[in-house]
């Protein structure tokens, strides 16, 4: 048997379990512990719901919409730069070769 074909039992993606597949063994009999495992599942799904994303990341998505846009004709730079000489597909610059 060759190193690659055999299986590491003992590394971290072996024997860690991934949150959303949390496999408790047996039932819950006891009253209290019934109640407690209500409660973390109740805590989780509130978790999911009210989660925000981080200030950085919802500015980058923002900031990758608004570039994935392009000018509407009547918004005032942009007429000022059609005044110039400018047009759509054109690039900026000295040589204004195409991007």
């Amino acid at each position: 048997m060759a190193e690659e074909d055999e299986v590491d039992y003992m590394s971290d993606t072996f024997v860690t379990v991934p949150q959303e597949n949390d496999i408790r063994p047996g039932l819950v009999f006891n009253h209290s512990l019934k109640r407690k495992h209500e409660l973390e599942k109740q805590q989780i799904e509130s978790k999911k719901i009210n989660f925000q994303k981080p200030i950085k990341q919802l500015e980058e998505e923002n900031r990758l919409k608004g570039l994935s846009n392009a000018l509407p004709e009547n918004n005032k730079g942009f007429a000022m730069l059609q005044k110039m000489g400018y047009k759509p597909g054109m690039s900026l610059g000295k040589k204004g070769n195409r991007v």
